[in-house]
């Protein structure tokens, strides 16, 4: 069982279960609770809770740099190609949340580069890269992406 403790105007939640012993400060009582609860869930599945666990509301940078971060891990270091592109995602999508990268958002973001420039090729390897870096967080991490979505704006454009 959790321990949800005030300190500070925040909520500390903490979990010990075993060899695990982990803990998070939240500003909201039920953002704590629902982190212990994740928490004691991944401990009962024998999944390691000290991993990064992302939600569809992180950003999208965050999973660019999870991508970037277990590529070096496996021994790939990225391309000078595959750096530019992931860096220009990140900063032209990566404030946004995972959540809205629906067909529709997609589309617009290729018809904006296509705009400002890009050729079909150019948007071809954004999409792909795209896609990997949603396929890698489900593949990796257990992210519920929306693939479908960026085939389908993949295809539209």
């Amino acid at each position: 069982m959790a321990t949800i403790s005030r300190r500070r105007g925040k909520w500390r939640a903490q979990v010990r279960r075993g060899a695990h012993a982990l803990s998070k400060t939240f500003l909201l009582r039920i953002d704590a609770e629902k982190w212990a609860r994740e928490c004691e869930r991944s401990i009962d599945m024998d999944i390691d809770p000290a991993a990064r666990l992302f939600t569809t509301t992180d950003s999208f940078a965050s999973l660019i740099d999870a991508h970037i971060d277990d590529l070096l891990a496996y021994g790939k270091p990225l391309r000078p190609s595959k750096d530019a592109v992931l860096r220009r995602l990140k900063s032209e999508l990566g404030s946004e949340p995972i959540n809205a990268f629906t067909r529709e958002r997609l589309i617009r973001y290729g018809q904006e580069r296509a705009k400002s420039g890009a050729g079909p090729a150019t948007l071809a390897i954004d999409f792909s890269f795209i896609g990997t870096v949603m396929t890698h967080a489900a593949a990796m991490h257990g992210l519920q992406v929306n693939l479908e979505a960026v085939r389908l704006a993949r295809a539209a454009l």
